[in-house]
Parts: structure tokens; C-alpha cells; sequence
């Protein structure tokens, strides 16, 4: 798919940013995009580098200290709470590695390429949207990425947004290898001591203020996400942070999931807990609660952004 008899020589450097303030925890996405890349194109040197712990006065002493090769690609991923953070490793960077090639993606991001393109200079490309197969086109195109699909850039002053690339199929995320760097990660895989996890991605509804609104969901398959599971309890994961955008929205994956990760805790006997978050009405259908509880659900999160009606309905909640 991605030409992988091509000669690429190239250092590909995945960063999460200083996250100081914020919720512990690393971001899944960045380690989906280098077990991708590292799947689908292995003459890519892939490092992760995680900042997350590093306060804002070491950023540069800190990136001063690892080994930038010349031309690497610089990717990093943004949040509205980080992104602040994200454009300070960006200009460190550009700083000590002119001719590194800075990539932003993530949510903030996404959703606001056109400014963050316009006024921060030091970022050269966003990646809008899902990331994955957007990246292995850019790596294998690269330096001639005008084509690229899911891509924005500026060019003569004139912001331009590519069309998306397709998403991800369900056959897709389960090739997808499941591998946690965890010797590149200074800060825990997960918030509130549970490791995170992402078994489904996008969301149907049209929520105003969200950046992946309007997504059809692609979930990966119950048996995938029972051995992915598995791995993270042998790796000493027994508390488990189910990332989904909407949990439970499909009731026929809810039960099937359900049922697969009971019987992992019951006919296996591995015991461990987990959490998800879901909007209120996924909760009123009737046995979704006891199927989750006996598949080792501890706590749901639910999505209650206000009590009043009528903003609910300016904010184009159903």
C-alpha cells in the first residue's frame, strides 16, 4: 500500500508536549500512529518522545539532549489544553533544527488548522482528522506533499485544507499492533492510575463544540480488543480506561464486548476493572448496566455539558 520497497531513509519523531496542570497520561493516538507507520513502512526510523513531565524552563535543555537527525519530521499532537504547550516545542525545535519539518495534529488542531496555520509559522502542515494513513502518504510523498489527502498547509499566503483521507476500517485497526512504548514514556498511559484505551473511534452525532462530531463510528473487533486487553493486563494494567468517544452507542458491540470481556474475567479468572464514557441515554437501555457490571465495569462517565434545555439545544445536542 505504502510502497515499502522504497529506500526512505527518514527520522520520524512522534512528541507529546509538556502537560503540566493537566490530567496524567499519555496519548494513545501517538502510539496507534507509530505502530502504524512502523507496520506499514519499516525503513522509517519511529521515536517517541514524551514531554509530558518536562516543565516549560527544561523544554529546550531537554530536546537539546536527544539526537534530531537532519530532515527528521517532527509530529506533534495537540489538545486545547495543551496546545499552548505544543507551539513552545514547535519553536524549540525550529530553533535548535531549522530544517526539521514540524506536523501538528490532534484535535485542537483539526479543528482550528486555518488560525494555527496563519499565525504560527513555526508549524509547516497540520494533519486533519484521523492520522494514520494521512502520515504514511506525507512520509512517502515527502518533500512534493501538496496531494496529500487530510492535509492543510499554507502556500502563497493562501490557506489550503486537502480532502480527508478514508477512514480506517475495522480490518485495518485490528492489524494495527497494540505495543505501548513504554520505555519511551516518562509519564503513565492513562489518567486516575488507569491505563487508557481507544477499542472505537468517531462519533455520529453533530455536538457543536466537538472535533469529531459527525464521524461514523469504526470500532475494532471484540476478539481484538480482548486480546488487546490481555496484553495490558500481562504487562500490569489490571485497571483499564476504555477511551471510546461513545461507549455502548451500538447495543449489538456492547453486548458482544460485554460478553467477551465477562468471559475473560470469569472462564479465565483474570481479574481487572475498567471505566468508559458514554452519553445518558445509552445508559436507560434496559440491561446495559448489569452486561457492563459483569464484564468489570467500576464507573461510567457521562457527557452532562448543562441542565438547561435550551443550551443543550444551541450546542445541537439531541
Amino acid at each position: 500500500m505504502y510502497l515499502e520497497n522504497m529506500k526512505i531513509k527518514r527520522s520520524l519523531i512522534l512528541i507529546m508536549p509538556p502537560q503540566q496542570g493537566l490530567l496524567s497520561g499519555f496519548s494513545t493516538g501517538l502510539i496507534s500512529l507509530a505502530n502504524y507507520i512502523s507496520l506499514h513502512l519499516p525503513q522509517i526510523q519511529v521515536q517517541i518522545l514524551d514531554l509530558s513531565t518536562v516543565p516549560h524552563d527544561n523544554l529546550r535543555q531537554h530536546i537539546k539532549a536527544i539526537t534530531i537527525k537532519p530532515g527528521s519530521i517532527i509530529g506533534i499532537t495537540t489538545t486545547t489544553a495543551s496546545y499552548q504547550s505544543a507551539l513552545a516545542t514547535a519553536r524549540t525545535f525550529r530553533d535548535l533544527s531549522p530544517d526539521c519539518t514540524i506536523i501538528f495534529g490532534g484535535h485542537h488542531a483539526s479543528a482550528d488548522a486555518e488560525n494555527a496555520l496563519l499565525h504560527h509559522r513555526e508549524v509547516d502542515y497540520i494533519i486533519v482528522g484521523e492520522g494514520e494513513k494521512a502520515l504514511a502518504e506525507f512520509l512517502v510523498s515527502f518533500p512534493d506533499v501538496d496531494n496529500v489527502k487530510g492535509l492543510a498547509y499554507i502556500r502563497i499566503g493562501r490557506f489550503i485544507q486537502n480532502p480527508p483521507h478514508s477512514f480506517l476500517t475495522q480490518k485495518e485497526l485490528d492489524q494495527i499492533p497494540s505495543m505501548i512504548f513504554k520505555d519511551s514514556l516518562l509519564n503513565a498511559p492513562g489518567k486516575f492510575e488507569h491505563v487508557t484505551y481507544v477499542s472505537a473511534r468517531g462519533c455520529p452525532l453533530k455536538c457543536s463544540f466537538c472535533s469529531v462530531s459527525n464521524e461514523r463510528i469504526r470500532a475494532k473487533s471484540a476478539p481484538k480488543v480482548v486480546e488487546e486487553i490481555s496484553q495490558l493486563i500481562e504487562m500490569g494494567h489490571t485497571r483499564i480506561a476504555i477511551e471510546d468517544n461513545f461507549f455502548a452507542q451500538s447495543p449489538k458491540r456492547t453486548q458482544a464486548l460485554c460478553t467477551a470481556l465477562t468471559a475473560l474475567r470469569t472462564e479465565r479468572g483474570i481479574d481487572f476493572i475498567w471505566d468508559c464514557q458514554t452519553r445518558v441515554e445509552s445508559m436507560a437501555r434496559e440491561g446495559t448496566l448489569e452486561l457492563m457490571e459483569a464484564a468489570g465495569c467500576e464507573a461510567v462517565y457521562l457527557g452532562v455539558e448543562s441542565l438547561n434545555p435550551d443550551q443543550l439545544t444551541y450546542l445541537n445536542k439531541t
